[in-house]
């Protein structure tokens, strides 16, 4: 009887744990990160009235046994993933994952999953209810060749000081990319053609052809005949001068004549008797002659059929302009203006300039910029940097100019279509000061700087544990080891199964409210029942009692 009793206790003693846990699980359902949890009962000693025995005929009897009741055996808790709800602020975060953020009390490391961060008085990133110490891990924001210090080594308390300058980087390297168009015209020399080809009766003039012997010559030259060059050299300078001419003067002669009198351009006769004029430079030429008959000559030809026209017109190559703002050593901003200009067939240069009340080029040019036949960018001649010096400055300043990989279309190309090079980037910045945050999917927590730069100031620690359930609740939405838990594996985000952090939001309880009311309906009845159950056993008790007396 008095077992009957004891495991109706057991039973209301179960059923208060179970309405206890559901309780706390509905009074935390707007706790940032919480985790419910489920209690599992177990029951418990047995008294054996009867062992199981076996008879000499095979069959046998089962055991006779009397339960004591039951015990809360195990309060588990539910991980499951919570929701993450936007925050705006950018020192929130929310782990999408398994993982727990580390905070130290001063004395031990904790972990929690509510990620409600604040910056204390001495710019440490810091749980506000606590005032606990948010913890990193890694190297991230540590000084190095390439970013400023903002942590200290050894020290794994992250450091967030707000209003921290950076001082300027001037630029030393320019990023450039797009396309310089395959159509784009090269550079040409200014040519002049005759209207029509020179012609003997035999066929195309050469250069030992005599003049007298020229379809055209209407009456044979003879001494004292002269002919008269005017126009005007490639330079632009007027030229008129006289070649004397008799019966032995050829038309080499006459382009003989041309060539002295015309400095900077070529004359010659082609297997089809044009008489051709080229400028010995490309761009553009005032290049111009006119050959005619002085006047008086006994001599005659009909020049005006051989009329030197312009066939080319001298022009230079194609130019495609981009610019780019760059920074000195004290973070002066200057516009550096980038010119390309097509040379040959997959051959272009680049002309670099700052305007002249910034300083003067020393290096302003690189040639040689080539490409395949498929596009891709082949080299350049020489380093491919420019260098400068800058007003008030006492050192020159050197860029070094990343045209892409050769063989590759990561940079510059050269296809068909429009041209869009342009520099697109540059490593230099004026200086700042740090102003916000932002916290990327791998926990690094970036500083935003009012230069526009951004540096990666720590990255958080996320502890993941073998056996989740062994941890200890130690209030305050903090756990803390256990033998059982197993020691905690610190990484960043992104790491195993650490999860991913979203800044910016927070995660909200896991609470499932529909079924926590139904545990407590469930709780309820079991309290019902064993109440009943003690009851009865107390009535049977009072009978056996009214007896004896």
């Amino acid at each position: 009887m008095s077992s009957s009793l004891l495991a109706g206790v057991s039973g209301l003693s179960a059923a208060q744990d179970l309405l206890d846990v559901v309780g706390n699980n509905l009074a935390n359902l707007n706790t940032t990160g919480f985790k419910s949890q489920t209690p599992l009962f177990s029951d418990l000693l047995y008294q054996t009235l009867s062992p199981a025995s076996a008879s000499s005929n095979g069959s046998g009897t089962n055991p006779i046994q009397v339960g004591y009741g039951t015990l809360t055996s195990t309060i588990d808790t539910n991980f499951s993933q919570g929701a993450l709800t936007t925050t705006g602020n950018p020192l929130d975060a929310a782990i999408q994952g398994q993982g727990f953020f580390v905070a130290n009390d001063g004395t031990q490391d904790l972990y929690t999953r509510a990620g409600a961060f604040s910056i204390d008085a001495n710019g440490y990133l810091v749980d506000p209810a606590t005032g606990y110490l948010i913890q990193r891990t890694g190297t991230v924001g540590e000084a190095s060749a390439v970013n400023p210090g903002f942590q200290t080594p050894g020290d794994d308390n992250i450091r967030i000081p707000l209003g921290t300058g950076i001082p300027a980087k001037a630029t030393t390297n320019i990023t450039l990319a797009g396309n310089l168009s395959a159509q784009a015209s090269g550079p040409l020399a200014q040519t002049l053609t005759s209207a029509s080809p020179f012609q003997t009766s035999s066929g195309p003039a050469t250069t030992s052809t005599l003049l007298n012997s020229l379809a055209d010559n209407i009456s044979p030259y003879q001494t004292g005949d002269s002919l008269v060059l005017q126009g005007t050299t490639t330079a632009g300078t007027a030229v008129n001068a006289t070649l004397p001419v008799n019966s032995s003067t050829t038309l080499g002669d006459l382009i003989n004549a041309i060539n002295t009198d015309f400095p900077g351009s070529t004359a010659s006769l082609d297997s089809n008797g044009n008489l051709i004029i080229q400028a010995n430079t490309t761009g553009p030429s005032q290049l111009k002659v006119a050959i005619s008959d002085s006047a008086g000559d006994q001599g005659k030809s009909n020049w005006n059929n051989h009329v030197l026209q312009t066939t080319t017109v001298g022009a230079d190559g194609t130019t495609v302009n981009t610019a780019i703002q760059i920074y000195d050593t004290q973070g002066t901003p200057h516009t550096l203006s980038l010119t390309f200009q097509k040379q040959a067939n997959n051959t272009w240069n680049l002309t670099a300039s700052i305007p002249p009340a910034d300083g003067t080029m020393i290096n302003g040019t690189v040639t040689g910029i080539t490409f395949g036949p498929n596009g891709s960018f082949s080299g350049v001649n020489g380093s491919g940097s420019i260098s400068f010096a800058l007003n008030g400055l006492p050192t020159p300043q050197t860029v070094s100019l990343n045209f892409g990989s050769p063989g590759g279309f990561n940079g510059l190309t050269q296809f068909g279509g429009g041209s869009s090079a342009a520099a697109t980037a540059q490593d230099g910045y004026a200086a700042g000061t740090l102003s916000s945050v932002s916290i990327t999917q791998d926990g690094t927590i970036n500083g935003l700087f009012t230069n526009g730069q951004t540096f990666p100031l720590a990255q958080l620690a996320i502890a993941t544990f073998v056996n989740v359930q062994g941890l200890s609740r130690v209030g305050q939405n903090y756990y803390q080891e256990t033998i059982d838990s197993g020691l905690p594996f610190i990484s960043g985000g992104q790491t195993g199964s650490a999860g991913s952090i979203q800044g910016g939001a927070l995660e909200s309880s896991n609470v499932d409210v529909s079924k926590q009311f139904t545990q407590l309906i469930t709780g309820q009845q079991a309290y019902e029942v064993n109440a009943r159950s003690i009851s009865i056993n107390n009535q049977v008790i009072q009978d056996l009692v009214n007896i004896i007396r």
